[in-house]
């Protein structure tokens, strides 16, 4: 009776190991060598400056880098002209583009080591009045990856009788507890 004892809790505490391994998540990518990630653009709109041309103001999260290699710029490009924002500006505009014209839009950004990837490109109309936001989808609070949670009662990995041993010993829903 006692080894099964033994058995079951070398069993839970492994698997509540894993959990704990797992919610920690990776190891954050940011690094003083690497390039920024891809900024995210989050809203185009247009504004009219003459009969036949208008002003594209471009507004992008700047991407999260380490704090030894900071920002040092974003390029902006509308159609075939170019916007460069200093440092951690979110906002950009490109004067002179055509109305009615349909341009490719992306952004990137530099820091000491370079540009890093550019955001995917999205095609706009030029157009007085036209606004393009980004859905929230779209929009992302980190570029880093969520660690992985489990929820052990939901999961049927462990009965309850495992999941209050689990939480025992420090292991709430996969994440943990303080």
């Amino acid at each position: 009776m006692r080894i099964k004892h033994l058995s079951f809790f070398f069993a839970t505490s492994f698997l509540a190991v894993s959990v704990m391994t797992l919610s920690v998540g990776p190891a954050s990518a940011l690094s003083a060598k690497s390039k920024p990630s891809r900024p995210v653009l989050v809203k185009v709109s247009t504004k009219k400056t003459s009969s036949r041309t208008a002003t594209v103001t471009v507004r992008f999260t700047p991407p999260q880098v380490h704090k030894s290699a900071q920002l040092l710029s974003s390029e902006v490009k509308v159609g075939g002209k170019v916007c460069t924002a200093k440092k951690t500006s979110k906002t950009c505009s490109v004067k002179g583009i055509k109305l009615n014209s349909v341009v490719k839009i992306t952004v990137r950004s530099k820091n000491k080591n370079g540009f890093g990837k550019s955001t995917k490109s999205i095609s706009y109309r030029v157009k007085v009045g036209n606004n393009w936001t980004s859905s929230p989808s779209q929009v992302l609070t980190s570029p880093a990856k969520p660690p992985v949670l489990v929820d052990l009662a939901k999961t049927g990995v462990l009965n309850t009788t495992q999941v209050k041993l689990a939480k025992v010993i420090g292991v709430v829903s996969g994440q943990l507890s303080s």
